[in-house]
C-alpha cells in the first residue's frame, strides 16, 4: 500500500491547526477566568464600600483570638516559624529569636474545614507586631495577609460577618484611635 505524501502532509497540518486551536482556546478560557475574578473583586469592593465597619461590628463577634495568652500551639508556631524562616534570623547582643517568640493559632477563616494559621512574631518592635495569615495549599502555605507592625498587643477579633466567604476580623491599630479596624477579604486580606 502506497502512502500519499500530500495526504500525510495535510494530516500533519490538520494536527498542528488542532493543537493551535486547543492552546488558543485554553488561553482564552484563562483570560476569561481572570476577567471574571477581577469583576468579582470589583463587585466585592462595591459591596465593601456599602457597609461600614460599625455595621459589621454590630453583627457580632465569632471568636476572640488572644494570641498573647493563648495556649501554646506548637504545630501552628512551627508552621509560621518555617514560613518566615525564623530559624535563620540572627540577633545581636540583645538576645536571639526563637520559636517561643512566635504566637500562632489555628482557625478556619473560610469555614472550609481547613484551619488557617494566624499569628505574629512577638518581639520588641516599637510600633506593634507583624501579623500573618497563612492558608494551606497543595504546595505548602501561602500568606493571605501580612502587616508590618500594624496591630498592637491586642487580640484579633474574628467577626460573624463574611466578605467573599471569609470571616472579617478586627484589630486595634498601634497608631490608631483605639477603636477596632475591620479587615475584609478581597482576594486576600
Amino acid at each position: 500500500m502506497k502512502i500519499n505524501k500530500t495526504f500525510v502532509l495535510n494530516l500533519f497540518i490538520l494536527f498542528l491547526v488542532t493543537i493551535s486551536l486547543v492552546l488558543i482556546s485554553a488561553e482564552i478560557i484563562k483570560e476569561n477566568e481572570i476577567l471574571a475574578r477581577k469583576e468579582a473583586i470589583r463587585m466585592a469592593e462595591e459591596e465593601y464600600n456599602k457597609i461600614s465597619d460599625e455595621e459589621i461590628l454590630q453583627q457580632g463577634v465569632l471568636k476572640v483570638l488572644d494570641l498573647e495568652n493563648a495556649p501554646k500551639d506548637d504545630v501552628a508556631r512551627r508552621i509560621l516559624c518555617d514560613y518566615v524562616e525564623c530559624d535563620k534570623v540572627v540577633w545581636d547582643a540583645s538576645g536571639h529569636f526563637s520559636v517561643d517568640d512566635i504566637r500562632a493559632v489555628r482557625f478556619d477563616l473560610n469555614d472550609d474545614g481547613v484551619d488557617e494559621i494566624i499569628g505574629y512574631w512577638h518581639f520588641y518592635y516599637p510600633v506593634g507586631l507583624d501579623i500573618y495569615i497563612l492558608q494551606k495549599t497543595k504546595k505548602g502555605y501561602k500568606n493571605l495577609y501580612w502587616t508590618r507592625g500594624a496591630a498592637h498587643y491586642y487580640p484579633i477579633i474574628i467577626l460573624n460577618h463574611k466578605t467573599n466567604g471569609w470571616h472579617d476580623y478586627a484589630v486595634i491599630l498601634a497608631k490608631g484611635d483605639g477603636k477596632p479596624t475591620v479587615v475584609r477579604y478581597l482576594d486576600r486580606y
